[in-house]
C-alpha cells in the first residue's frame, strides 16, 4: 500500500506539471522569440542613422557592431546588399520594408529585423538585422532546461512528501491489522489505538465496538450456561423424584402428570434464563403472559412448601389485597422468587415467610428467613456459595432477571434476612398491549 500511495502521488504531481509545463514552455519560446526580435530591431534602427538619409547607395557606410553571429546589412532599393553582412538578396521582409513599413520575422532561415531608411518621403534603402535560428533555439533550450529541473526538483520534493504521507497513513493501518489479528488469535484485550488519521480512526472504534460486542456475547454465554445450570438443578431435582416414586406407585398416572408439569417448567426455565442471559432492553416486545401478584406467590409457595417443611422450616405466605391482584410477568417473576426461596433454603434457617404488601405504592414481595447475612455484597459476582455468608450464584441471577423487566430487587434486612422485590408499573404493562387492553 506504501508504494501504491507513493504512486498515485507521482503520478498527480507529474499530470499537473505536464499539464502546466507544456504551456509555460510555448509562451517561453514566444516570449523569447519577442525579445530577439526586440533586440533585432534596436539594432536596425540604430543602424539606419549610420547610413543617413542622404547617403548614397555605393557609398561605404559604418554599421554599428553586432555580436556574432548577428549580422547586420544596407540594402537598396532592389533589395540588393549593398553594405554590411547578411543574404546577398533580401527576402520578404526585405520587399516589406521597402513600401515603408518595418518588419520582423522570419526570413531566410533567420530571425530578422528590417527598418526602412526614407529620404523625402521614399524608401532609399532598408537595414537588416538577423541572426540564425539556432541562437534563439538554444536561448528556449536553456529555458526549457531550467524548467524541467524545477519540474524535477518539484517532483522528488513530492516523491519525497508521498513516503512521508504514506507512511502516516500506512503505519495506523498496519498497526490496526496486527491488532485484529491479535483478536483472531484470541486475544480479546486487544483494541486499536488513536491514531492522527480521522478516517483510520473510525475504523479502529468500529473495530473496538465490534471486539466489546464479541467480548460481551462470550460473556453472555458463559453467564448464560452458569445460570442456567444453577436454575436447572433445583427442577431437575423435583423431577427425578417424581419419576422415582412414579416407578414404586402401581397407578403412576397423577406423578406422571406432574413430572410432565416439571419439565414444562424447565422448558420456561430454560427460555427465560436465555432471554435474559441475551440482555434484551427490558425484553422489550418480547410477550409474556400477565398474571396476578398473589397468584404467582401462592403458586410458587406450593411448591415449596414440602420442600421446607420435610428439614423442619414452616413456610407461610401473607397476602395485601391491593398488592396481591396487580398484574405481574409471571414466569420472570416466579424465577426470581424462586431463586429467593432456594437461597433461603439452602443459607438460611427457621421460618420462612412470603409477604405481598405495597410499598410507596407498588406491589413489592418480601421473602425473609430467620437467619443472618454476613457477606458485604450478596449480590457480587465473586460471592461464595458455601456459607449462609455466601449468596449463591442465584442472587445475581434473580437481580439481572428483576431488572431485564423494570424489576428491582434489593437487600432490605440483614438481621433477619430479608430480600425485597419492587415491582413498578412498567413491569405490568409492558409485556404485551392485547393484554392489558382485554384485562382493561
Amino acid at each position: 500500500m506504501r508504494t501504491g500511495v507513493r504512486r498515485v502521488a507521482v503520478v498527480a504531481v507529474a499530470v499537473a506539471l505536464l499539464l502546466f509545463g507544456l504551456p509555460l514552455g510555448v509562451v517561453t519560446r514566444a516570449l523569447l522569440q519577442e525579445r530577439e526580435l526586440a533586440e533585432l530591431e534596436v539594432l536596425a534602427r540604430t543602424a539606419t542613422l549610420a547610413v543617413g538619409a542622404t547617403t548614397s547607395p555605393g557609398d561605404p557606410v559604418e554599421l554599428p557592431p553586432a555580436q556574432p553571429p548577428t549580422q547586420v546589412g544596407v540594402y537598396d532599393a532592389a533589395g540588393i546588399r549593398r553594405n554590411g553582412a547578411g543574404p546577398d538578396h533580401g527576402g520578404v521582409l526585405v520587399a516589406r520594408a521597402r513600401h515603408g513599413a518595418t518588419a520582423t520575422g522570419w526570413d531566410q532561415g533567420q530571425l530578422a529585423a528590417v527598418v526602412p531608411v526614407v529620404s523625402n518621403e521614399h524608401v532609399v534603402a532598408v537595414v537588416r538585422a538577423g541572426e540564425p535560428a539556432g541562437e534563439l533555439w538554444k536561448q528556449v533550450a536553456l529555458a526549457w532546461g531550467l524548467l524541467a529541473g524545477a519540474a524535477l526538483i518539484a517532483l522528488l520534493a513530492a516523491l519525497a512528501v508521498a513516503r512521508r504521507q504514506s507512511r502516516a497513513l500506512v503505519e495506523p493501518l498496519e498497526k490496526l491489522a496486527v491488532v485484529a489479528s491479535r483478536v483472531s488469535e484470541g486475544d480479546l484485550t486487544a483494541r486499536a489505538s488513536p491514531s492522527d488519521v480521522t478516517e483510520v480512526d473510525l475504523v479502529g472504534r468500529a473495530h473496538n465496538a465490534m471486539v466489546s460486542a464479541l467480548v460481551q456475547a462470550l460473556e453472555s454465554e458463559r453467564r448464560f450456561s452458569a445460570e442456567a445450570s444453577h436454575q436447572l438443578r433445583t427442577p431437575l431435582a423435583r423431577l427425578r423424584l417424581e419419576i422415582e416414586e412414579a416407578l414404586d406407585d402401581p397407578r403412576p398416572g397423577e406423578r406422571l402428570e406432574r413430572a410432565l408439569g416439571e419439565l414444562s417448567r424447565l422448558q420456561d426455565v430454560v427460555a427465560d434464563v436465555l432471554l435474559v442471559a441475551r440482555r434484551s432492553p427490558l425484553l422489550a416486545g418480547t410477550s409474556l403472559p400477565l398474571v396476578p401478584l398473589g397468584e404467582v406467590v401462592r403458586r410458587v409457595g406450593r411448591q415449596w412448601h414440602g420442600p421446607l417443611s420435610a428439614s423442619g422450616r414452616p413456610l407461610t405466605v401473607h397476602e395485601q389485597d391491593g398488592a396481591a391482584t396487580a398484574p405481574v410477568a409471571a414466569r420472570i417473576v416466579e424465577q426470581v422468587l424462586e431463586i429467593l426461596l432456594d437461597n433461603a433454603s439452602r443459607h438460611g434457617r427457621g421460618r420462612v415467610q412470603v409477604v405481598v404488601r405495597e410499598a410507596v405504592g407498588v406491589p413489592a414481595v418480601d421473602v425473609s428467613d430467620e437467619g443472618h447475612l454476613t457477606v458485604p455484597d450478596p449480590f457480587g459476582p465473586h460471592a461464595s456459595d458455601d456459607s449462609r455468608g455466601g449468596s449463591g450464584l442465584g442472587l445475581p441471577l434473580a437481580r439481572t432477571m428483576a431488572e431485564a423487566v423494570g424489576a428491582r430487587l434489593t437487600l432490605s434486612e440483614r438481621t433477619p434476612t430479608t430480600f425485597t422485590l419492587f415491582l413498578p408499573e412498567p413491569v405490568r404493562t409492558r409485556w404485551s398491549g392485547e393484554g392489558a387492553e382485554q384485562r382493561g
